[in-house]
């Protein structure tokens, strides 16, 4: 298997555009005055001429710039304090957030589990769970 290349940015695809198809990303969206954003990754599907050039990434109807990966955003009040970017990502790196989002998943189930079940415990049991927490 080919081993693939370490991509540092996107400035490195200014003069062949069409390479970056297929290449893997990390889609961070939210809003500007959130703690986090959320994450997600994707594929580029589309390049398209422009200033400076733009692409698309699949499940999404935004362009982001070439050159640092930011949303080419509209100038109308709806895209008013919301953040949309995309960072390119290596199969490895891509395997390491798959495996950091799963893992979220699975505490986040564990927690609302837990928190659904502790109107359930006797006094003992909350007893037990306390010596567990403070040890």
């Amino acid at each position: 298997m080919e081993k693939q290349k370490e991509l540092k940015n996107f400035q490195d695809f200014i003069n062949d555009p069409q390479a970056l198809i297929g290449q893997l990303v990390c889609y961070y969206s939210g809003l500007s005055h959130s703690k986090s954003l959320s994450r997600s990754i994707c594929k580029i599907i589309k390049v398209g001429p422009g200033f400076g050039g733009w692409f698309s990434i699949e499940n999404n109807d935004k362009k982001f710039s070439i050159i640092d990966g930011w949303e080419k955003m509209s100038r109308d009040r709806s895209s008013w304090g919301s953040v949309s970017y995309c960072k390119l990502i290596t199969e490895n790196e891509a395997e390491e957030l798959r495996m950091e989002f799963a893992r979220n998943k699975y505490m986040n189930a564990m927690r609302n589990t837990l928190t659904d079940k502790l109107n359930l415990l006797t006094y003992e049991q909350l007893i037990e769970i306390e010596k567990i927490i403070n040890n």
